[in-house]
């Protein structure tokens, strides 16, 4: 079978990490996943337990810290463990490990762009650094047509850049929906047939997340219940933005491990 090792560096178990286990859980017969992603000790990694629950492969990439470059030995040894055929690095960390990893090999590199955040000085320096690479993948798959549109005119040749969007499998969403309806509701204080708005994403400035309260600042007291599920670096100047709206009307409700059960 075709060897398919997928990097990505995270510990959570957010949009980007069950895209990876969607995609692979549905590989043809022709191909083998392996789910790779670092781990620090003590910290428990989501994506990768996720991975093993699914029956999928994984595989441990330990480290002491998040600049550890004997990493990098370490992801060539998985690479030949694994007997890999194609990399996939979903992060710009994984595409600089990878990158170092597989440096003489004929093993082909592909980055799979989920999108920039720039949420601080520091990631948008990283970010920065992973656009300029992007023109040395094999491949570079965009999630979005404004990905791809970031990759082109970061470099990276025409042909080699491809527009895959995101999939969701409605049928396993709308199940958790239905079975999570009556606890959620319960959760937030909203009655069986009071309409609820939820938002799902990380709380950064791409995302658009002011732009829904300020129109839900507009509606005023006709808004209906909205729900933010979802964390980050946005977090404090949103709930700032929130109080400017009717009270009561939008709940923070955090990093949920179930975020499809709050749309029922």
């Amino acid at each position: 079978p075709l060897v398919v090792l997928h990097l990505r560096n995270s510990d959570r178990l957010g949009g980007p990490e069950r895209l990876i286990l969607d995609q692979a859980a549905r590989a043809g017969a022709g191909v083998r996943p392996v789910v790779a992603s670092f781990v620090r000790p003590g910290v428990e990694n989501a994506l990768l337990d996720e991975a093993r629950r699914r029956g999928l492969e994984a595989r441990p990439i330990a480290q002491r810290h998040s600049y550890d470059l004997r990493v990098i030995g370490r992801v060539r040894e998985a690479i030949a463990a694994a007997g890999a055929h194609v990399l996939v690095g979903h992060d710009y960390k994984a595409n600089f490990v990878l990158a170092r990893a597989a440096k003489g090999s004929a093993t082909p590199r592909v980055a799979l762009v989920h999108g920039y955040t720039g949420e601080n000085v520091k990631v948008r320096f990283f970010e920065r650094l992973d656009r300029r690479r992007l023109a040395h993948a094999a491949a570079v798959v965009a999630v979005s047509a404004s990905v791809r549109d970031v990759a082109l005119a970061a470099g990276a040749p025409a042909e080699r850049v491809h527009l895959v969007p995101n999939g969701i499998d409605v049928a396993r969403v709308a199940a958790e929906a239905a079975a999570g309806r009556t606890s959620v509701r319960a959760e937030f204080g909203v009655d069986a047939d009071e309409v609820l708005a939820v938002s799902i994403g990380r709380l950064s400035p791409e995302k658009g997340h002011r732009v829904l309260l300020d129109a839900w600042k507009r509606l005023g007291d006709a808004a209906p219940r909205l729900v933010l599920v979802g964390d980050g670096a946005s977090r404090a100047e949103l709930e700032q933005a929130a109080t400017k709206l009717p009270r009561g009307r939008v709940t923070f409700a955090g990093w949920r491990s179930d975020p499809t059960a709050c749309v029922g």
